[in-house]
């Protein structure tokens, strides 16, 4: 059994100085502890810096998915699915410049985009890639 006063500490650290709008992972790098350690302190002492989920209802969806993911502060593929859920109808309007939505529309994901858009503009998945992909 190890003794507890012999267990080996790490750097004491002044957490009142810590600049708690950092993400996690550069406040462990600029005080040289491990994210875990971080993590707990956030918690205990800046509570309302913990990640939350975003409020999608504020977005713009007109951005592109990148500008929007980085505006929110999460991953790319989260601003994707937000975007399926909240906001269909953009879904091809956010493809990038010069992408041809008729090769797009292969891929499985982009099939599930265009029933989501279907399916929000009350339309069969036929009807709405006729209407907006074809004609």
């Amino acid at each position: 059994m190890t003794n507890p006063a012999k267990r080996r500490r790490g750097p004491t650290i002044d957490w009142s100085r810590v600049d708690w709008s950092l993400p996690t992972s550069d406040i462990a790098r600029q005080l040289g502890v491990r994210c875990p350690t971080v993590s707990k302190a956030r918690r205990r002492l800046a509570p309302q810096t913990v990640h939350q989920t975003p409020d999608w209802a504020t977005v713009d969806w007109s951005m592109p998915t990148a500008t929007i993911a980085a505006v929110m502060r999460t991953s790319r593929s989260a601003a994707v699915e937000a975007r399926r859920t909240y906001a269909p109808q953009t879904l091809l309007e956010a493809l990038p410049r010069g992408a041809r939505p008729t090769k797009v529309l292969v891929s499985a994901q982009a099939a599930s985009v265009a029933r989501a858009a279907a399916k929000a503009a009350g339309m069969s998945i036929s009807r709405w890639v006729s209407e907006r992909i074809i004609g």
